[in-house]
C-alpha cells in the first residue's frame, strides 16, 4: 500500500510534470506559430519575386512585340496574306540582336488563328497561345501574356500582340521565352537553388543536379499540400518552397522549386529545444526535492502516531507519543493517540483483574466436574476431561468472533461446561441411532442382493438348458453352436431341430436389449418359433407368423432379429429367411463369402410383414456360419470393433475344418480382440456343414 506522503509526492510530481508539459506544448505551439508566420512571409515574398520575374519577362516580350506589329511591311504582308513576305520579315526580325536576347520563339497567326509562321522546329506547329486568350487578341485587339507550354511540354513565357490595319485585326504576333531563363535571376536574388519542374514533377532545368537528386524522392508536388516543406536527408536539412506557375488560359504550366540548405538553423533549433527540455527537467527535480523535504518534516509526528497505534494493536502499551504543540491536523492526531494509549492502559489493568477472577471460577468448576467425571465409565471420562481443558483455555479473539458463551462469572462457566456435556451426550445418541439404522438397511440390501443373485443364477441355468447341449453325430452333416452372454442371462439364442426325416430347422436370433428382459423375450420368441416351425411351414411363412405373434401385446416395444432356415439333406440345400439379422457367411473352396442381406424388417416391430426366402446349395465340405452382432461389434480397449472384414479373414483360415473348430476359432478371435475391454453384447455363433457322406435321416434328441 502506497504511503500518504508518497501519494502526495506522486500527485505533486504529476502536477508539476503536467504543468511543464503544458508550458512546453504552449512554447512549441508558439514557436510553430512564429515559424509558420515567417514561412508564410517567406512564401509570399518568394511568390512576389516569381510574379515580378514573370511580369518583367512579359514586359520585355511586349516591348519587342509592339515594335514588330508597328512594322508597315509586316502589316501589309499580313493584310494581303503574303506568306513568303511574312516568313522573310519574321526571320529578319528573329535575327535582330534585341529579339534574340529577349525571345526564343516567334509565331505569326492570321485573323482566323491559323499559324502562318513559327520559328519552332516542329513538324506540326501550333500557336503557342491559343483558345480564348488568342480569341481575345484577335477579336478585341487586347494584348495578353503569361506562361504556356510548347509542343514538347517546355514551360514558356509567351506574349501575344494584335496586328491592326485601319482598325481591323489582321493577325497577331506571339513571342515566347523559356521559363528556365529566369532561374539564374531568381537564384541570385534569393541565394538558393531554383529548379523548374514540369506539371508531373519532372525536373526540366536548374542546378546543381546533385542537390535536386538528394531531395527529389522526398519532395511532393501536390497543390493540396503546404507550399513550403522541410526535407531531411542524412545529416542535412533543406527548406523547399514550391511555387505554381499558372498557365495562361487555366491550369498550370509547372512549378518553380527553390531549395535552401538550413542545416545550421535546424541544428540551432535542436540545441535550443534540448536545452529548454533539460532546464525544465532540472526545475521539476528541484521542486520535487523541496516538496519531499517539506512533506517529510510535516509528516514526522503522524508517522510516530501511526507506529504507536500499530504497537497498541499488538498490546505494546509501553510505546508513547512525544508531546507536540502543533495546532494543525497532524498535531491533533498525535494528541488523540496519546489519549487513546492512556485508555488502553486502563483497559489492560481491568482485563488482568478479570482474568484472575476467571481463574478462580475455573478451579471451582474443575473440582465439581472432576467429581462428576469419577462417576462416569472409562469411555466417557476422557471426553469429560477434555471439556475441563477447554474451560481452562483463555478466551481468544476467535471466541469473540464466534459469539462464544461468556465465562466472565461462575454461572457463565458452569453453563458452558454442562451445555457442552449435554451436547456431547445427544450427539453420541444420534450417531448410535444412525449407525443402527444404516446397519439394518445394509442387511436388508444384502438379503435382496443374495436373493437376486440366486434368481439370476437359476435364470442363467434355465437359459442354458433351453439351448442345444448336444449336437447330432451324423455322417452327412456337422453342427455346432456356442453363446457367451454379456450378463448373467442374455438375449441371444440359437437352435437346431428336426422337422421330418430329411429336413432340419436351423435358427439364430438376437433380442434387443440385455439382461433379464431380453432373456424373457428370448424364451418367448424361441418357444413360438419352434412351435410354429413344427408345422413344417416354409422359412418365410414361419417368420411372418412368428412376427405377428410377437407384435401382439408388445408393450415394451422389444424386437428380435432372426434367421430361420430349413436344411434339406436330400439335395444339400439351405432355404432361409432373414428378419433384419446379420448376413450369414458361406465357406467353400477356400473362400469366405458374406451373403447379401435380405433387407426385411426385424420381428415384433410391425405386424403383417412378409419375409423373402433365399436358397443356397451346400456343396460337400461347405460350411454355413451364422452369428449375432456381438461378434462383429466387439470392441477392443481402443474402441476398434472386430468387424465383418476381420470375421471373414478368420473364417477363411477354417475352410475344411469341423463345425466346432470353426465356432471356437471365431469366439477365440473375438475374445483375443476384446482383451480387457468389458463385453458389451452377447457373443453367439453357429456353424452347419453338409458332408459328402450318407445323408440318411437321423433323429435329433
Amino acid at each position: 500500500m502506497m504511503l500518504l506522503r508518497t501519494r502526495i509526492m506522486v500527485f505533486v510530481g504529476t502536477a508539476v510534470v503536467a504543468a511543464a508539459a503544458a508550458v512546453g506544448l504552449l512554447g512549441n505551439a508558439y514557436q510553430d506559430l512564429v515559424t509558420d508566420q515567417v514561412a508564410d512571409q517567406l512564401t509570399d515574398a518568394e511568390a512576389a519575386l516569381v510574379e515580378q520575374a514573370l511580369e518583367t519577362a512579359d514586359a520585355r516580350l511586349a516591348a519587342i512585340a509592339e515594335r514588330l506589329v508597328a512594322d508597315p511591311e509586316l502589316i501589309s504582308a499580313m493584310a494581303t496574306a503574303d506568306d513568303a513576305t511574312i516568313a522573310f520579315l519574321a526571320r529578319r526580325a528573329g535575327q535582330s540582336q534585341s529579339l534574340m536576347q529577349t525571345a526564343a520563339r516567334i509565331d505569326l497567326v492570321d485573323d482566323g488563328g491559323q499559324v502562318i509562321f513559327t520559328s519552332a522546329d516542329t513538324p506540326l506547329p501550333r500557336a503557342l497561345i491559343d483558345g480564348w486568350p488568342l480569341r481575345d487578341v484577335l477579336e478585341r485587339g487586347t494584348p495578353v501574356g503569361g506562361s504556356r507550354t510548347d509542343e514538347i511540354g517546355t514551360p514558356m513565357i509567351a506574349h501575344a500582340q494584335p496586328i491592326v490595319l485601319d482598325g481591323n485585326t489582321v493577325g497577331a504576333v506571339i513571342l515566347a521565352h523559356p521559363v528556365a531563363g529566369l532561374l539564374d535571376d531568381l537564384a541570385s536574388r534569393e541565394d538558393r537553388s531554383v529548379f523548374l519542374l514540369a506539371a508531373d514533377g519532372v525536373r526540366l532545368a536548374g542546378v546543381p543536379e546533385a542537390q535536386w537528386a538528394a531531395v527529389s524522392d522526398r519532395l511532393v508536388t501536390d497543390p493540396g499540400l503546404p507550399p513550403r516543406q522541410t526535407v531531411h536527408l542524412d545529416d542535412r536539412a533543406y527548406d523547399v518552397a514550391i511555387q505554381v506557375v499558372p498557365r495562361l488560359g487555366g491550369g498550370l504550366t509547372g512549378y518553380l522549386a527553390t531549395v535552401r540548405d538550413i542545416t545550421v538553423a535546424a541544428e540551432r533549433r535542436a540545441v535550443f529545444a534540448w536545452g529548454w527540455t533539460l532546464a525544465v527537467a532540472l526545475v521539476i527535480v528541484a521542486v520535487l526535492a523541496l516538496v519531499g523535504r517539506s512533506l517529510y518534516a510535516a509528516f514526522a509526528p503522524l508517522d510516530e502516531a501511526i507506529d504507536v497505534l500499530d504497537g497498541l494493536s499488538r498490546g505494546e502499551t509501553w510505546r508513547g507519543v512525544e508531546p507536540t504543540q502543533r495546532q494543525d491536523e497532524i498535531g491533533r492526531i498525535a494528541r488523540s493517540v496519546g489519549v487513546f494509549r492512556n485508555n488502553a492502559l486502563v483497559i489492560e489493568r481491568q482485563k488482568t483483574a478479570a482474568e484472575r477472577r476467571q481463574r478462580r471460577q475455573q478451579r471451582f468448576i474443575r473440582s465439581q466436574l472432576l467429581t462428576l467425571a469419577d462417576t462416569l465409565d472409562k469411555d466417557a471420562r476422557p471426553a469429560m476431561l477434555a471439556e475441563l481443558a477447554e474451560l481452562e483455555r483463555p478466551p481468544s479473539a476467535a471466541d469473540a468472533t464466534a459469539n462464544r458463551p461468556g465465562t466472565a462469572d461462575e454461572l457463565g462457566a458452569l453453563a458452558v461446561g454442562f451445555g457442552r456435556m449435554a451436547g456431547r451426550v445427544a450427539e453420541q445418541h444420534r450417531r448410535l441411532t444412525e449407525l443402527v439404522a444404516e446397519l439394518r438397511e445394509a442387511l436388508s440390501h444384502k438379503r435382496r442382493l443374495i436373493a437376486l443373485e440366486h434368481e439370476l443364477d437359476i435364470a442363467s441355468k434355465i437359459q442354458s438348458s433351453v439351448l442345444p447341449r448336444a449336437f447330432p453325430e451324423h455322417p452327412g452333416m456337422d453342427v455346432f453352436g456356442r453363446m457367451i452372454p454379456a450378463r448373467e442371462v442374455g438375449g441371444d439364442f440359437y437352435d437346431f431341430f428336426q422337422i421330418d426325416d430329411q429336413r432340419y430347422g436351423v435358427t439364430i436370433a438376437d433380442v434387443s436389449g440385455k439382461g433379464v428382459p431380453a432373456a424373457f423375450f428370448m424364451l418367448i420368441a424361441r418357444t413360438l418359433l419352434k412351435a410354429t416351425a413344427s408345422f413344417g411351414l416354409p422359412a418365410g411363412a414361419c417368420l411372418a407368423r412368428l412376427n405377428d405373434l410377437l407384435s401382439t401385446d408388445n408393450d415394451q416395444m422389444m424386437f428380435v432379429t432372426a434367421i430361420y432356415g430349413l436344411l434339406d439333406l436330400r439335395d444339400r440345400t439351405f432355404t432361409y429367411a432373414n428378419g433384419g439379422h446379420n448376413p450369414p457367411v458361406l465357406l467353400r473352396n477356400g473362400s469366405a463369402e458374406l451373403l447379401a442381406p435380405s433387407g426385411d424388417m426385424a420381428l415384433a416391430v410391425m405386424p403383417d410383414q412378409s419375409y423373402r426366402e433365399n436358397r443356397i446349395d451346400l456343396a460337400p465340405e461347405a460350411t454355413l456360419v451364422l452369428y449375432t452382432d456381438g461378434v462383429t461389434e466387439a470392441f477392443d480397449p481402443n474402441d476398434v470393433e472386430f468387424g465383418e472384414e476381420r470375421l471373414t479373414g478368420v473364417l477363411r483360415g477354417t475352410n475344411g475344418h469341423a463345425a466346432r473348430e470353426v465356432v471356437e476359432a471365431v469366439v477365440s478371435s473375438v475374445l483375443d480382440h476384446a482383451g480387457d475391454a468389458p463385453q458389451a453384447d452377447d457373443i453367439t455363433c453357429l456353424a452347419v456343414s453338409v458332408n459328402a457322406a450318407d445323408t440318411n435321416a437321423v433323429t435329433i434328441q
